[in-house]
């Protein structure tokens, strides 16, 4: 079963939510002590008919260390996205921290959650699709589970948060991902250049799918046991690791590309 995670405290996500609920017909119910409501895959236009099950939450989601509880096979959590260039768009990623987690950012430390590549390339297929404007950001924050998860954001500031128009196009954007065929691909490690993946996502295009990336902010943190977590916290198996050349210091590079090589993993510069 999917799940998908929204706080009262995020006004973005309220606007999804309500569009989810607008958008398909659901039953109002209780999940672990949670306002909760299902979603039985009727009347579905899109595709091939998605359930999945929406839970409300009272505090911050990236805080929510405890959403395994729900044995989800996927977690998704509908979320703002704060950017500094306050321009509007849309992002998804995935969650954990290579290093330590940035104050109020939550997660462990040097903890990588559960991934799916190909369920993040689904929706990032889906809100580019529905939107025209996606971003696909480098893995960060928290919360950190052994459930594979991800987040799907409206962006970047108050304004684009406060629009219930972008709640609806982040909710159809999550029911086409549901309710669209798995694009596949062979997945990927990437470490190195921009939050933003600039590097990596045309590989997207290219048949391939993308897990765990580390930016050139984070990979300083990175070491062979995180990079062996990456690896093995990815359902799929991954088949190569993307180097953003111009993204990484020599060094690091080189480090790098002699982790993959002990563990028997391809590597290659882009």
């Amino acid at each position: 079963m999917v799940i998908l995670f929204y706080s009262t405290l995020d006004p973005a996500a309220v606007h999804a939510a309500n569009a989810l609920r607008e958008l398909r017909s659901n039953e109002k119910t209780q999940l672990r002590g949670f306002d909760a409501w299902r979603f039985d895959g009727a009347a579905s236009g899109i595709g091939k008919p998605a359930a999945f099950d929406l839970v409300e939450l009272p505090f911050r989601a990236l805080n929510f260390q405890d959403a395994d509880i729900f044995g989800a096979d996927l977690a998704v959590f509908l979320s703002r996205h704060a950017g500094a260039s306050g321009r509007p768009c849309f992002t998804c990623h995935l969650t954990g921290n290579f290093g330590e987690p940035k104050e109020n950012f939550g997660g462990s430390p040097r903890n990588l959650s559960k991934a799916s590549a190909h369920w993040l390339k689904r929706f990032y297929l889906a809100l580019k699709e529905t939107t025209g404007r996606v971003s696909l950001e480098a893995t960060h924050h928290g919360p950190t589970l052994n459930t594979p998860t991800l987040f799907v954001e409206t962006g970047s500031d108050e304004s684009e948060w406060a629009k219930p128009e972008n709640g609806k196009l982040l909710a159809e954007s999550v029911l086409m991902a549901l309710e669209s065929p798995n694009p596949g691909g062979k997945a990927a490690l990437g470490f190195g250049g921009a939050h933003y993946c600039s590097a990596f996502v045309h590989k997207l295009q290219k048949g391939w799918a993308l897990s765990h990336v580390a930016s050139k902010h984070a990979v300083a943190s990175v070491t062979n046991e995180m990079l062996q977590q990456a690896v093995q916290k990815t359902v799929e198996p991954i088949e190569c690791v993307f180097l953003d050349e111009g993204g990484l210091t020599s060094a690091k590079r080189k480090e790098l590309e002699g982790w993959c090589g002990e563990l028997g993993l391809e590597s290659a510069l882009i």
